[in-house]
């Protein structure tokens, strides 16, 4: 019996156990010859797998991955990529720190599935310390990699290991909050931002640079959070702690340019747009202002190979922001003209520097606007089907709106 067919015939012993059946009853439940319940090839149909799931009360994913961990492991590191042959024989005797240091090396040049391999050797042969670097180096490719199910579930997997560094734990901590932001489960990104920002000691008071960069992008994070819970609940006091959130990241972002003037700079981008949306939902500044206040911003950064990736994706979001405004507070032609600039400069972005976020966000908010009858065409071509496609695998919560996207229409949807 090769490997696979041990497998099922363990979960069906598992299934048995749990429903305190013989093998004849469970062959019933699942619609198979109790004598043939194993195929040859340890491969069960779909059906079968479907009623397994709801015999052990197990989501139909888990039992997938109980069936095929090793396999889709390997299929993970491959997909999207060139595969390096050589990373195995880079790895071979190196211990936790050297891995380390190689997963460093391999992060920098963007080789985020050859950082995913180092990251679970890491977990192998290294220290504590060394098992929750791995977790955190994992959770940020996945990151990278548009995977925000699979970041959060290594960042909570490195969070469950005791005795880390703080700094390692705030890593892992911001990491889940992102990747929970990405899935749009805010309340949960929420209170773990508010975790954090109790917990970082202020860096004005330790002069920490690690400080610093944790406490600026939480505090960026959390004020992007809450400007979306604050007019989905009309709650003038979320926007009022957004408000405050991005005038602090402001201020640190400003008072700090000489540590890290690359990354602070596209983070007081982020800040100073995302307060002004503020401001517009508070009531104090006016809508065309903002708009044209953004586009004059987004007149320095037309040429998106000029400006680095950090500095691009902050003009992504800025241009996210002003359609979230424009939504709200624009009518009629005024809001399809704004949308339709501001939509497409985040779609640019989002290709120029292969950000999955910014793709799911620039396709939801022209969705959004195509069903408003802001615009009534949306034409979609073969390579903007793959690109959705790809998109609603990784965020569940657009798969309802990718569907829609991908089914034909007549009013004008190629």
């Amino acid at each position: 019996m090769n490997r696979q067919c041990q497998k099922l015939e363990q979960m069906f012993e598992l299934a048995r156990i749990a429903r305190g059946w013989n093998r004849t009853q469970l062959a019933q439940a699942l619609g198979r010859d109790p004598s043939r319940m194993v195929p040859p090839s340890g491969n069960p149909k779909l059906d079968v797998v479907v009623k397994l799931a709801r015999v052990l009360e197990w989501p139909v994913g888990d039992v997938v991955e109980a069936l095929y961990d090793g396999d889709s492991d390997d299929l993970d590191l491959i997909i999207g990529q060139q595969v390096d042959t050589t990373i195995e024989d880079r790895m071979a005797g190196l211990d936790g720190d050297g891995l380390y240091e190689l997963a460093l090396e391999l992060r920098s040049t963007g080789r985020n599935h050859d950082v995913i391999a180092v990251a679970r050797r890491m977990r192998e042969v290294g220290s504590v310390q060394n098992i929750g670097e791995g977790w955190s180096f994992e959770a940020v490719s996945w990151n990278f990699l548009g995977r925000f199910v699979q970041c959060m579930e290594a960042a909570s997997h490195g969070l469950a290991v005791t005795g880390l560094p703080v700094w390692l734990r705030q890593n892992l901590t911001f990491n889940l909050a992102e990747a929970l932001y990405a899935l749009w489960r805010l309340p949960l990104s929420l209170a773990l931002c508010d975790r954090l920002l109790r917990d970082i000691p202020d860096p004005g008071e330790s002069g920490s640079r690690a400080d610093l960069h944790h406490v600026i992008l939480t505090t960026v994070l959390r004020g992007k959070v809450l400007r979306v819970l604050g007019p989905q609940a009309n709650d003038s006091t979320m926007l009022e702690t957004a408000r405050a959130d991005f005038e602090r990241a402001v201020l640190m972002c400003d008072e700090h340019q000489g540590i890290s003037g690359t990354q602070l700079h596209a983070r007081l981008l982020e800040s100073e747009v995302g307060l002004q949306s503020v401001l517009v939902d508070l009531g104090s500044l006016g809508v065309e202002d903002f708009i044209d206040d953004l586009m004059k911003r987004l007149d320095r950064h037309l040429d998106l190979d000029a400006i680095d990736v950090a500095l691009a994706e902050a003009v992504g979001w800025a241009c996210v922001f002003g359609c979230e405004v424009a939504n709200r507070h624009l009518v009629g032609e005024r809001k399809s003209r704004v949308l339709g600039v501001l939509s497409n400069k985040v779609v640019e972005v989002a290709e120029a520097i292969d950000h999955w976020l910014l793709r799911e966000r620039a396709l939801s908010l022209q969705f959004s606007t195509c069903e408003s009858g802001t615009s009534p065409t949306l034409a979609i071509d073969d390579a903007d089907r793959a690109t959705i496609v790809a998109t609603m695998g990784r965020f569940p919560h657009f798969r309802s709106v990718a569907w829609s996207l991908l089914e034909p229409r007549d009013e004008g949807w190629a």
